[in-house]
């Protein structure tokens, strides 16, 4: 069976080193190619893939669970803001608007997928504003779970 020239594109027998048409050199190409798998192998074993097949599945599940999160955090901030300023709980009230308007801006850079730590550091910092040491460690875990979706991030 004829192989092609990559070069020029003309048959050539598989025993011919060198094309007839254009001079190129096939044995060449051979020893690019062998130097290109082992650069290959080196940059695996620099930046190894994933062990598992799922896991990206499994991390862009992680990156829903975090934008689900940080709208509701957002939407229920805010109503807790308004609701302590209704009441007369000026401190409170103005942690838990704080904390919604940083939680909606990270959620928007973290669905725009801009600024990974950035977005961890807005979540910290939401959670910190409520005044609330639970909803401090809340925080706390959700900036990690953020951190974890690194991998979808263009910053």
């Amino acid at each position: 069976m004829a192989k092609q020239c990559p070069r020029c594109w003309e048959k050539v027998s598989p025993e011919d080193e060198v094309c007839p048409h254009c001079g190129y050199d096939f044995a060449r190409r051979k020893v690019q190619t062998a130097e290109a798998e082992a650069e290959t192998e080196q940059k695996k074993s620099v930046f190894p893939t994933p062990r598992r097949k799922d896991e990206g599945e499994r991390t862009n599940a992680v990156y829903k669970i975090v934008l689900i999160a940080l709208f509701a955090w957002a939407v229920l901030s805010i109503a807790g803001g308004a609701y302590n300023l209704y009441l007369g709980n000026w401190i409170q009230g103005a942690g838990f608007l704080g904390s919604g308007i940083l939680s909606a801006v990270a959620a928007m850079m973290f669905f725009r997928r801009e600024h990974c730590m950035l977005c961890a550091i807005l979540i910290l910092i939401s959670g910190a504003a409520t005044l609330n040491i639970p909803l401090l460690v809340i925080s706390l875990g959700v900036s990690y779970l953020a951190l974890c979706c690194k991998q979808y991030f263009t910053s």
